[in-house]
């Protein structure tokens, strides 16, 4: 198979060596052009499979260059992902306006942009037109991609956990091409189903109330429910009267028998650490951990990472997600400062988010031109890429 071209487009030096460096050893065929006159210019002899290009640039910049390749019947079809350093909410929706696929702020993420990348192509790429039988052959068979098991904490009650846990599920399911689960472990009061606009009928504590306790692959998947974006959810309880019935063997019991339908398994939990929470955690291989930029916050975080930390989640396994669910709060540097560690994560405020939450309803691709939709993709392929 032919090498797939990407067209990189960047007035740093520095930066169009970096990446090409980066992207030619992941297999592609990378040209560079300074600006996006350049660009267009080298498009006229060639058609890349991709272009990613810098926002500010001179002469022609990244949203003008998006602009001019979607009116260009020839070219229209591009994927295009941007780069920049700009993260307000009307300078990102200023390149999806103009057409751009993607967004990946500036510094740049390799595992992010390359994810973005893989997953853009593989959408682009059509069926070939049937052609005559012709022996097949013999290669080694790409290693499928890990599993995973991420599992969502709470730093603190009332951060936003079960919104982000739905979104980044919803947004894996309708970009990712990969099969997503998302199994509720808030068992008190758990909200997905609500989120998601499903109704519960059955739980994991019904299992767990059976006759004899008898469980099976085949009542686990009488239970799961599926959510128009792909998302396979199950919940675990339907009231706080039934939730100590759900112990730590059925929680791994049905993590273990989920892996076995879905290549990531999304996990949110309750604000207390429970029998089931301590079950997650044992086989997850990413914990995020979900707090809120506020002073009354930071206690009960730096307790739960500093649980994590004996528990041996550190380092790439524990991640520190700063959730802004208002308008103001503490800066990043004095969050990082007070629970001494870097911040993983900052999902920035966007009033979107809180609407999802409280109109009950996941930001999907049908909301494309909503910035809580393009940041919602963003956060699901970092979040991803953490257990990568």
């Amino acid at each position: 198979m032919d090498q797939q071209k990407i067209l990189f487009v960047d007035d740093e030096e520095q930066i169009r060596r970096l990446l090409s460096s980066f992207l030619s050893r992941r297999g592609y065929a990378v040209t560079t052009a300074v600006d996006g006159q350049q660009a267009l210019e080298m498009l006229e002899t060639e058609t890349p499979d991709m272009v990613i290009t810098d926002v500010n640039m001179p002469n022609v910049d990244g949203v003008e260059l998006t602009r001019r390749l979607r009116a260009d019947p020839r070219l229209g079809h591009l994927p295009i992902i941007m780069l920049s350093a700009k993260v307000q909410t009307d300078e990102i929706l200023a390149g999806y306006a103009e057409g751009a696929d993607e967004y990946v702020p500036k510094p740049i993420e390799m595992r992010v942009l390359a994810a973005k990348v893989e997953s853009l192509l593989r959408r682009m790429v059509q069926p070939a037109a049937p052609a005559a039988p012709a022996p097949t052959p013999i290669v080694p068979a790409p290693e499928p991609p890990a599993k995973q098991v991420i599992v969502f904490l709470h730093g603190k009650g009332g951060v936003g956990t079960t919104t982000l846990a739905v979104n980044v599920g919803v947004a894996l399911a309708t970009t990712a091409g990969r099969r997503i689960s998302l199994l509720d472990l808030d068992l008190p009061y758990g909200n997905a189903a609500t989120m998601l606009g499903l109704p519960v009928e059955h739980t994991l504590a019904d299992l767990a109330d059976g006759p004899g306790g008898q469980v099976s692959g085949e009542s686990l998947a009488e239970l799961t429910q599926l959510h128009r974006s792909g998302v396979r959810l199950l919940t675990g309880c339907d009231g706080p009267e039934r939730a100590a019935s759900v112990g730590g063997l059925l929680v791994r019991w049905a993590i273990e028998r989920t892996l076995e339908v879905s290549d990531v398994v999304l996990i949110d939990t309750s604000t207390w650490w429970s029998e089931a929470t301590m079950a997650a955690l044992a086989g997850a291989t990413t914990v995020c951990v979900v707090t809120t930029p506020r002073f009354v916050a930071m206690k009960a975080t730096a307790s739960c990472l500093a649980a994590l930390d004996r528990l041996g989640f550190s380092g790439e396994h524990a991640r520190l997600v700063v959730n802004n669910t208002a308008s103001r709060g503490m800066k990043p540097q004095d969050v990082a400062r007070r629970l001494a560690r870097q911040i993983d994560l900052t999902v920035p405020y966007l009033a979107t988010f809180a609407d999802a939450a409280r109109v009950l309803r996941p930001l999907d691709r049908g909301q494309t031109d909503e910035v809580g939709a393009i940041v919602a993709r963003d956060l699901a392929s970092r979040v991803v890429s953490f257990a990568a």
